[in-house]
């Protein structure tokens, strides 16, 4: 078993502990969603900007969140990572 340092973000309230967690690959926009929304993604390790491009739950437009932190739960109900733009890895969706 490999130990991961992580650092939580707030969980909503009443949600409970996050149970599953699956590996996310970047997409070209418009391709396969995910099967399950995610509660929450967790990213492992970014290069060049520190960049997630994502199709919120719900939502048809791409959104950009530059900054991110590797080894961080962003709680996020997300059906797609894009993979144009995106330059964050090792990411997982959390439910």
């Amino acid at each position: 078993m490999t130990t991961v340092g992580i650092n939580f973000a707030p969980v909503p309230m009443g949600d409970g502990p996050y149970v599953h967690a699956f590996a996310i690959t970047p997409a070209p926009l418009n391709a396969t969603v995910l099967a399950q929304p995610t509660r929450g993604v967790w990213v492992g390790s970014i290069s060049g900007g520190a960049v997630l491009q994502v199709i919120m739950n719900g939502d048809a437009q791409p959104v950009t969140i530059k900054s991110v932190v590797a080894g961080t739960i962003y709680p996020l109900s997300v059906t797609q990572v894009i993979s144009t733009g995106t330059t964050a890895s090792s990411i997982f969706g959390l439910w």
